[in-house]
Order: C-alpha cells, then structure tokens, then sequence
C-alpha cells in the first residue's frame, strides 16, 4: 500500500512543463520534513494536502507458492510423498486447483 502525493501545477505553465520533472518529486510524504518544493526554480508545481491510496495484490495464473500444489505437481520427483500430497489438496481452495491443474486435464 503506498499513499502518494497530489502535486497541483499551474494551469498556465502545464502545456511548458517536461513530464520528467515530475520523476524527480517525492512521492510520499516524510515525517517532520517540510513540503519539498519543484525541482526546477521558477516552475510552480506544488504539493497540495491531498493523497491517494494504491493497494495492489500481485497473483499469477502460471506460478503457485502453495505447497500442496507444488508437492502435487511435481509428484514424479517424490513418489514417496503422494499419499501426503493429496491429502494436502484438500486443504487448497477450489479455485486454486482449477487455475493451476487446468491446463493438464
């Protein structure tokens, strides 16, 4: 989760600004520090009070972390461990089996 900074620029500069200036402003801000100013003098790009919020989730559809799945998947290896394996599918969602074991049905 990461909350960023709204920076409001003037109107009648925007169409003269280069978009890399705005790279080289915070993002956040940081505790006991005042308000950083534009990176370029003159250029009235300020920081406003305002923030937003992104949250993000990273998931894959090719990749799982859950050990079940990956103990079941690579059965060939450890034969000896299937038995385990299997009763630990039943401890995995529906709809992670259905998104990591459909390409092999």
């Amino acid at each position: 989760q990461h909350n960023l900074i709204v920076y409001k620029c003037d109107q009648s500069l925007h169409s003269k600004l280069d978009p890399s200036m705005y790279i080289q402003l915070p993002w956040q801000h940081q505790e006991g520090a005042p308000p950083a100013g534009p990176p370029v003098k003159g250029a009235k790009i300020q920081p406003t009070r305002e923030t937003f919020t992104i949250r993000t989730m990273v998931c894959s559809t090719k990749l799982t972390q859950n050990v079940d799945l990956l103990g079941l998947l690579k059965w060939r290896q450890h034969k000896d461990k299937l038995e385990h394996n299997l009763k630990g599918l039943m401890r995995v969602s529906g709809e992670e089996v259905v998104k990591f074991f459909a390409r092999y049905v």
